[in-house]
């Protein structure tokens, strides 16, 4: 069983292996862990939330890896400003990343996991799938007209 008392949709792990510890006995595509149901926009990362029972040190490295690769692009420095935070509660030390500001450079549409390194431990992060939702996401097909108003700002009120 995994050690991971947090529950948040972003899990990060202690090693690498763990990223496939819900595929022992899935068949077909939903053995694939590339084809990943988390997706995040071009302009920022999901949030996240990891612990360890120990002093906590700062993460030097966030690394965001290509699925299916060991090398990747150094991302920490796009992080801004207060949204990657330190605290020490009930004798754990916790990282947070809030995930509500824009990184300074937008990601590479992709699947990915994050490497994360404080100088002597490593974490890494689900695989996740970034997408280019600047592009018309939403779409709604209208059948019967009869009882839609729209306004002189071509808004559409039902």
């Amino acid at each position: 069983m995994i050690e991971n008392r947090l529950f948040t949709i972003f899990p990060i792990y202690r090693n690498i292996t763990d990223q496939h510890h819900r595929k022992d006995g899935m068949i077909g595509e939903l053995n694939d862990v590339s084809t990943s149901p988390l997706w995040c926009p071009k302009t920022r990362l999901l949030p996240f939330q990891f612990r360890q029972p120990s002093t906590w040190r700062t993460l030097t490295s966030i690394m965001l890896v290509p699925y299916g690769s060991t090398s990747g692009t150094e991302i920490i420095s796009d992080i801004p400003y207060g949204e990657l935070t330190y605290d020490t509660a009930d004798g754990y030390s916790y990282c947070t990343y809030y995930g509500s500001e824009n990184l300074t450079e937008e990601l590479e549409c992709g699947t990915y996991y994050l490497r994360m390194y404080d100088g002597v431990n490593t974490w890494y992060s689900e695989v996740f799938t970034v997408v280019d939702i600047t592009t018309g996401v939403y779409s709604l097909s209208v059948n019967d007209t009869d009882d839609l108003l729209i306004n002189d700002t071509d808004s559409l009120l039902i």
